[in-house]
């Protein structure tokens, strides 16, 4: 009797260890798989990590080109309006030194100026008598009279007379309607013809 119950027991116990066993090997198996589970998910939110931190790095360095790209054109900009505003300035100042040049022709043009006596033909024809009388003054011959430089005179040619700013003159003959030859006042060898434009009677 007593062995029959002792086997029983064994029996159920050895039954029961064997369901404990497939129930913590099926509770293994469960774990194990939510593991793996978890784990490809891991392994796929790392992949996409990885593609996002992958698209950062190459969203960061079109930025820099980007920015270098901008930072070029900008230097362009700056150097192509500084090199306006210095062709602009050396334009200005070819300008504003230009009209020099044209002096000394203007000076030289100054033998055909015979025009310049109208305004004398102008005042005679106001019917002033001490105006007439000027007039008549300035008709004289100013051969052998004294007129002083009002400006420096250069020569242009070899027969010419030389000379600066308040010389006297003594005028030997009338050359032409607008030139006179003469000579400088205590120097009879500065002698030659000279525009009667560029002097004043001596009062």
């Amino acid at each position: 009797m007593v062995s029959s119950v002792r086997r029983e027991i064994e029996t159920r116990l050895d039954e029961l260890e064997q369901d404990i066993t497939k129930e913590i090997e099926k509770l293994y198996n469960t774990c194990q798989q939510r593991v793996m589970e978890q784990k490809t998910v891991m392994e796929k939110q790392e992949k996409e990590l990885l593609d996002r931190n992958a698209d950062i790095n190459s969203l960061k360095l079109c930025t820099n080109d980007i920015q270098f790209f901008q930072t070029i054109k900008t230097l362009d900009a700056s150097t192509h309006h500084y090199e306006t505003e210095m062709t602009t300035k050396i334009t200005r100042i070819s300008l504003e030194y230009g009209p020099n040049e044209e002096i000394p022709k203007l000076i030289a043009a100054l033998k055909t100026f015979g025009n310049v006596r109208i305004s004398e033909t102008d005042l005679e024809l106001h019917h002033s008598p001490d105006k007439m009388q000027q007039s008549q003054v300035q008709k004289k011959s100013p051969v052998g009279q004294k007129f002083q430089a009002l400006f420096d005179c250069a020569a242009d040619n070899a027969d010419e007379l030389i000379f600066v700013e308040g010389e006297i003159i003594i005028v030997l003959r009338e050359e032409e309607e607008d030139w006179w030859e003469g000579e400088i006042e205590g120097h009879p060898e500065r002698r030659g013809l000279f525009p009667k434009l560029f002097v004043q009677p001596l009062s």
